[in-house]
């Protein structure tokens, strides 16, 4: 999937679980409630079964849907913690306009701006590189 640009929380969720490999039919898991929601039964399942279960065992056992049988033998605990992982991606990218902050660290990268001032000013300050904010007119506070 190409990157999506100034996209939905969904959008973002979609493209990073697909960049780790994971396939999500677009008719599937449609919301970020369904989205949450998955992941909690999917971790109460573990719970259950002990984080070894996999995708095709949890299937069978009828705690996940059919749809994700093309997982199959991938542990539930590693689709879980990728789908964990993509919210938090795809809560940052909503919240930042689609940018990342790896995008941030590669511009200044490849302009020579990388230094240990510049990577903290980023993490104390991310609504600078936030285009709505008037941070970035600004400057930190």
């Amino acid at each position: 999937m190409a990157s999506v640009e100034h996209g939905t929380w969904m959008d973002y969720w979609r493209e990073n679980m697909e960049e780790n490999g994971f396939t999500v039919p677009l008719n599937f898991l449609g919301s970020k409630a369904m989205v949450e929601s998955t992941i909690t039964a999917i971790l109460a399942a573990i719970k259950q079964f002990g984080t070894k279960v996999t995708v095709y065992e949890l299937i069978k056992a009828g705690a996940m849907s059919e749809k994700w049988s093309m997982q199959g033998y991938m542990l539930a605990s590693y689709t879980a913690g990728c789908m964990i992982g993509s919210a938090a991606v795809a809560t940052g990218r909503y919240l930042n306009n689609g940018t990342r902050i790896a995008d941030v660290f590669s511009y200044a990268f490849t302009n020579g701006w990388a230094t240990p001032t510049v990577h903290n000013l980023v993490f104390k300050h991310p609504q600078a590189f936030k285009p709505s904010s008037n941070a970035n007119r600004s400057g930190p506070q």
